[in-house]
């Protein structure tokens, strides 16, 4: 009998009621942990900000494969668990680990030139 291989898009609902747990089968960031709580944050993610665009959702934390949700106790999970594989197909699943441009020295300032040689 074939065994069954869980959906990576299920979450996995912990013993915080507000709080949702997605383990994707590739990496979402290149490192660290980052935590978003609006949009328009710092470098924003373009999933995370896709997220919080879900009612509901007020918290979005990536580590390494994991995308972790926090949601308003006002706001049953129905609705904001029917958009969110929408939003991890189109933004995490299969795009590699991301780089967040505001710490990647390379992505700030491109690769560096060689300074010019001194005419003596």
């Amino acid at each position: 009998m074939a065994r069954k291989t869980p959906d990576p898009l299920a979450p996995k609902l912990g013993f915080h009621p507000y709080e949702a747990r997605f383990e994707l089968p590739g990496p979402v960031l290149a490192e660290g942990w980052l935590t978003f709580d609006s949009p328009e944050g710092k470098a924003a993610h373009p999933g995370a900000a896709a997220l919080l665009q879900i009612p509901g959702v007020t918290i979005v934390s990536l580590h390494r494969n994991q995308v972790t949700l926090l949601r308003d106790p006002e706001t049953s999970w129905e609705p904001i668990l029917a958009a969110v594989p929408a939003v991890l197909r189109a933004h995490f699943v299969g795009k590699g680990p991301w780089v967040d441009p505001a710490t990647d020295a390379d992505a700030a300032t491109g690769p560096a030139e060689a300074a010019p040689a001194d005419a003596a």
